[in-house]
């Protein structure tokens, strides 16, 4: 494109609105992504509507269409969500870049492909670096969704979208865009899930705390463990007999769900029904991995014995009532 043709293209682009609302993030949007557009692409575009809510990700899923070019936003390590182009706006900005021009031919119907993503990333990028500048600049850096994300290389599918995302509510942005006189129209879309505030004061520290303490926390006893290999375990049938020590009946591991050693303990019965016992300072020999009230001569678990059959397993001492 000659520079004539340029002066020319622009001079009869029509006149974008005048920009309401002041320091509004839709209105410092009118203004940012079209100075950017011009400036990096010689592209003239109008932002006609900024529309801001939120979404289930069912709904954020259902909005897609399988012709999108999908990136995967991220903030910090665990905060994910998406940014979207329509069609239409993929085209436009592939075609300037490609061609030069932008035509009026309605966009194609197929998948965004990695080369699309590549070819209009660059762009998404100053459009989020510049609007994030601005917002700061203007004192609304809360009000805009898209700060501290930051696009992921790899474009996504709708599949791979729904994978990506954790279920949950997202705050969602959409910008209407007209494209160089209406040649073309597109929509960037995104979904992005709510930030989250730290909590400082002690008044909602405490409100915390008594809520957690009536929460449930899992866990296991542990009696032992038994390493065998495969073929051993898949010849296993009902009624074999595994031994294990009998030094395992006073060191019942308490285990977290995630297994984590919490206490040690001994095994017993309460009432009929079999019980554990925290040890004296098992919490400490849990934390070491080592267990105690062990003696010293007892030898450690090399293996385990499986009785087949009509084998009738060993008779094991009657287990200790633990006093109420």
């Amino acid at each position: 494109m000659s520079e004539s043709t340029d002066v020319l293209r622009k001079k009869v682009a029509p006149a974008r609105a005048a920009v309401p609302g002041g320091s509004s993030v839709s209105a410092m949007l009118r203004k940012v992504l079209p100075r950017v557009a011009d400036k990096s692409l010689s592209l003239d575009i109008l932002v006609s509507d900024v529309r801001f809510g939120s979404s289930e990700k069912e709904q954020v899923l259902e909005d897609l269409t399988d012709f999108d070019l999908i990136y995967l936003m991220r903030a910090g390590e665990d905060q994910l969500g998406i940014a979207s182009l329509s069609p239409g706006l993929m085209a436009a900005l592939t075609e300037i870049q490609v061609s030069g021009r932008v035509s009026d031919r309605p966009p194609p119907e197929r998948a965004a492909t990695q080369t699309d993503g590549i070819i209009v990333g660059d762009i998404l990028d100053r459009w989020l670096g510049a609007a994030a500048d601005a917002a700061g600049s203007e004192g609304i850096a809360d009000a805009l969704p898209t700060i501290g994300y930051r696009r992921e290389s790899r474009i996504l599918n709708r599949r791979n979208t729904d994978l990506s995302l954790d279920p949950g509510t997202y705050k969602t942005m959409t910008i209407e865009m007209s494209i160089n006189g209406g040649a073309k129209t597109g929509q960037l879309k995104f979904a992005l899930p709510p930030s989250i505030s730290i909590i400082v004061d002690n008044t909602a520290n405490e409100r915390i705390k008594a809520h957690l303490q009536s929460m449930e926390a899992p866990m296991n006893a542990v009696l032992t463990r038994l390493p065998m290999p495969i073929e051993r375990i898949k010849a296993l049938a009902v009624d074999d007999v595994i031994d294990i020590p009998l030094a395992a009946l006073s060191n019942v591991l308490l285990e977290g769900v995630n297994g984590q050693k919490i206490a040690v303990a001994r095994l017993g019965q309460l009432n009929g029904k079999k019980a554990v016992r925290l040890s004296p300072n098992g919490n400490q020999s849990a934390e070491r991995g080592v267990p105690v009230d062990v003696a010293a001569e007892e030898p450690a678990l090399e293996g385990f014995a499986v009785a087949a059959g009509p084998a009738q397993p060993q008779s094991l001492p009657e287990l200790p009532s633990i006093p109420e």
